[in-house]
């Protein structure tokens, strides 16, 4: 019975956000533009004039092209899921006086949020992946760091979100201009950079022959460990963080 109850406020909360999403033409032609811009530039790789038997440019292109994707999704979750707390407006009150108050809601905003972006940008890593035709070291690698890298962007966008809310803004554009979208964009900006970066510099210490396959093997390894126990705890820290400031404001 209480896992059926559940699974209705779940349905009755996707239901209304999407219905607030597209009563704003403004936001989904926003997100149709990104997704577009995507789209396009992943059909047109494969007429991207670069030598893909080089190493070099092979590697430059595998982790620029994972970078786009992830500064895409940083951008869009902060467009569109930093907002959504917010966006409960004055029946959050109403929230305040159930029993499990604001935790389910920012679990239930998280976990459709991370769904929704794993349907539509999984498949762009996956395919632009194989058409770079990498080796499958680098395929996991990347691949690894996406799902990892989504994961946190959208537990920061809900977290600071509830952590930095706003109930008297009537539209998400004014929510997302505030002190609070602006700081989740540059964070998620800088994670993402590193999140990058780091691999990305690494495989082109192993080409330029300054680190050997073995070594390169085990410091990406030490890498991935670091940054699924550091995405970890930012995704469990931002939430627990925002259920626990929601949880106290005064509405």
């Amino acid at each position: 019975m209480n896992s059926k109850l559940i699974t209705n406020r779940s349905a009755v909360i996707i239901a209304k956000d999407v219905q607030v999403f597209l009563r704003d033409p403004v936001q989904y032609l926003q997100f149709l533009i990104f997704f577009g811009i995507l789209m396009v530039y992943i059909i047109n790789m494969k007429n991207m004039h670069y030598d893909i038997t080089n190493p070099f440019w092979k590697n430059l292109i595998t982790y620029l092209n994972l970078a786009s994707i992830c500064l895409i999704l940083a951008t869009l979750s902060t467009r569109f899921i930093f907002p959504q707390i917010s966006l409960e407006g004055k029946g959050a009150w109403v929230i305040s006086m159930t029993p499990y108050k604001f935790s389910k809601l920012i679990l239930i905003k998280f976990v459709y949020s991370f769904v929704f972006s794993f349907i539509i940008t999984a498949p762009m890593i996956a395919v632009s992946n194989m058409m770079l035709k990498i080796n499958s070291f680098t395929f996991f690698v990347t691949s690894l760091i996406y799902f990892t890298t989504l994961i946190t962007l959208c537990a920061l966008s809900i977290g600071l979100g509830a952590i930095f809310p706003n109930f008297k803004a009537h539209n998400s554009a004014a929510i997302v201009s505030g002190f609070g979208g602006t700081f989740t964009l540059i964070i998620s900006l800088f994670y993402v950079t590193l999140s990058v970066s780091i691999p990305a510099f690494m495989e082109h210490l192993h080409i330029k022959s300054y680190m050997d396959l073995l070594t390169l093997k085990s410091s990406i390894f030490v890498f991935l460990i670091c940054h699924i126990l550091l995405s970890g705890y930012i995704t469990f820290y931002v939430l627990k963080k925002g259920i626990r400031n929601l949880d106290t404001l005064d509405m």
